[in-house]
């Protein structure tokens, strides 16, 4: 499909006999998309965030510290992408993450 592609074109291609097929298709694409939407999100809010760093009082070691609004959003967040893992439409996420964090 292009910008040329006509309601004849569509029709031309029998959608309306695998009525069942096509409404499964698009549930499922409109679902994927709302997902990719939240790790977008969730991807934009992790890049803004800032770890304030203290030293440790007796070693000296660098220690991270994280302000209440970072827990609360990560907490938030955790729930957001458990929600995600546990969704019947994530196959193809993880297909993504398999080809592309595994070489």
């Amino acid at each position: 499909m292009d910008e040329s592609t006509t309601l004849a074109d569509l029709l031309s291609l029998n959608l309306h006999n695998f009525e069942d097929d096509v409404r499964g298709i698009v549930d499922k694409a409109v679902k994927e998309m709302s997902m990719e939407k939240v790790l977008k999100e969730l991807d934009v809010t992790w890049a803004q965030m800032e770890f304030e760093h203290d030293a440790h009082p007796r070693r000296g070691t660098t220690m991270l510290k994280a302000s209440e609004e970072l827990i609360e959003t990560l907490e938030d967040n955790q729930v957001m992408a458990k929600e995600i893992t546990q969704t019947l439409y994530n196959q193809y996420f993880l297909f993504l993450h398999d080809h592309l964090y595994t070489w």
